[in-house]
């Protein structure tokens, strides 16, 4: 009887199944039952995601733990094969600190009250326009295992980038962010619900994000006063949404001027309210094209699921 073992080993869950093959031979060995382990353990993680080196010793510490559980140190069987799964379980409690840190998955939690930085948000529309609807508007939920926020009864799921950080601001308004500046330029991307209006203003939507992408620098009302003020060059267009782009906006900081770009972006409506975006990123005077950081912020947009 030729014995396989089959372990396929995920964040939450160590699973082992044995599968007896006709045939004759020896019975599986450490090194068979090692090899064998390392090989299924690492293909599911590839099938997932490319694995780091964290990955792999995870894997590694696993199998480990299984082996010695089933084999002496000299290659003697010490338990029968029918004790796998136990000793499997048994491992996946003992190494559960040593595994690779995935988020928890919990239940989305509904965004708290409205916390609002001074000088940053500007009174409570966060889009105002002419002729616009009273309808009250839904409220995000954000998934922390998930990275993902939605709206409160469907509309909207929208996944966010690895790495960045979410704020549920307020109900309305979820504020993704940059783990890191670029010379103290924060990438920021708002996502908010508004009413319906027959006219919108876009500029004041773009000040306050910049507002949000210089704080670092700048107090929040010395920035938009300077956006405001500037004569910057203007346009539509973009490859998600229907955007209103600030382009080479060059803002004066004690630590010398600093260029951005900034986007305000109309995503839908339905008949009470309409779903909107913003970003302010860094660009460099030279760079042509979409940055890093515009790329990030539409490739989101383009994934969301209406």
């Amino acid at each position: 009887m030729v014995k396989a073992i089959v372990v396929i080993l995920s964040a939450n869950t160590v699973l082992v199944s044995s599968a007896v093959a006709a045939g004759s031979g020896p019975p599986w060995s450490r090194g068979e039952g090692m090899r064998a382990c390392l090989k299924n353990c690492i293909s599911k993680i590839e099938k997932a995601a490319s694995p780091n080196e964290d990955e792999r010793v995870a894997c590694k510490d696993r199998c480990t733990c299984i082996i010695d559980g089933m084999f002496e140190p000299g290659g003697k069987p010490k338990r029968d094969q029918s004790d796998l799964a136990k000793v499997a379980a048994e491992c996946k409690t003992r190494l559960q600190p040593k595994a690779v840190a995935q988020p928890e998955r919990v239940d989305p939690q509904t965004a708290p009250a409205p916390l609002a930085k001074p000088g940053v948000l500007v009174g409570a529309e966060l889009s105002p326009g002419t002729s616009c609807s009273k309808a009250k508007m839904p409220s995000f939920q954000y998934d922390p295992g998930a990275h993902r926020i939605q709206l409160v009864g469907g509309g909207l799921k929208m996944r966010l980038p690895k790495g960045w950080s979410a704020t549920l601001e307020r109900p309305d308004l979820v504020v993704v962010s940059a783990a890191t500046s670029v010379e103290g330029v924060r990438p920021v991307f708002e996502v908010f619900v508004s009413p319906v209006c027959k006219t919108y203003d876009g500029p004041s939507v773009n000040r306050r994000v910049a507002a949000r992408g210089l704080i670092e620098l700048l107090p929040p009302n010395a920035t938009m006063d300077q956006v405001k003020k500037g004569s910057w060059s203007m346009g539509l267009g973009g490859p998600v949404g229907q955007n209103l782009v600030l382009k080479d906006v060059a803002l004066k900081t004690e630590k010398g001027e600093r260029t951005v770009v900034l986007y305000s972006t109309q995503l839908g409506e339905t008949k009470t309210f309409g779903l909107r975006a913003a970003a302010v990123c860094p660009k460099k005077a030279a760079e042509e094209g979409l940055g890093a950081c515009e790329r990030t912020y539409f490739d989101m947009l383009e994934k969301a699921e209406y």
